[in-house]
């Protein structure tokens, strides 16, 4: 039922052409970005999520700030 449905629309067959050289493009681009980017780049990003040389505090949000007055 819905392939017929498919089938009637006129100019439906360049869409899947369409998503698939999107696809193609989109990551050549990103295997192209990934490729040339500098090795002491990726070895400093990779260690963000672990270093704790500088530590930032949580800014306060405003939910949780009235906990912290009250504590006070």
């Amino acid at each position: 039922m819905y392939s017929d449905i498919l089938r009637r629309i006129a100019g439906i067959e360049v869409f899947p052409v369409i998503s698939l050289l999107t696809f193609v493009v989109v990551f050549t681009a990103v295997l192209v970005w990934t490729i040339r980017l500098d090795a002491a780049r990726v070895i400093s990003i990779s260690r963000l999520p672990l270093d704790d040389t500088d530590p930032v505090p949580p800014a306060p949000s405003s939910r949780n700030a009235h906990l912290s007055r009250r504590d006070a």
